[in-house]
């Protein structure tokens, strides 16, 4: 019967979680300045937000428990990148940078 416990060089290997953050960094502040619907700027925040919380759905089912740094680390680096994704430009009654008409 196969182990459940993953091997030490598995469980310090941070790549995938750094990978799902950059993504949803990159997402936020390239992809969404350029978007100029209202549509698919829905879809881009639903996309990063679900690669920011990944990072922490991996800290709580993958990462043992008896690494409690890492997941702390890996549970805040994951709501600075939910933070990112507050729509600030909401209550301006002004569209997002890159729209120009409110459709």
């Amino acid at each position: 019967m196969p182990s459940l416990h993953l091997s030490p060089q598995q469980r310090r290997s941070p790549s995938k979680r750094q990978a799902a953050l950059g993504i949803a960094s990159i997402i936020r502040w390239v992809i969404i300045l350029r978007i100029t619907s209202y549509q698919k700027l829905f879809v881009a925040l639903i996309a990063g937000l679900a690669l920011s919380e990944s990072a922490v759905f991996y800290e709580i089912f993958i990462l043992p428990g008896d690494y409690l740094n890492e997941k702390f680390v890996t549970y805040w680096l994951a709501v600075a990148s939910m933070i990112q994704f507050c729509p600030l430009f909401l209550g301006k009654n002004q569209p997002p940078p890159a729209i120009k008409n409110f459709d």
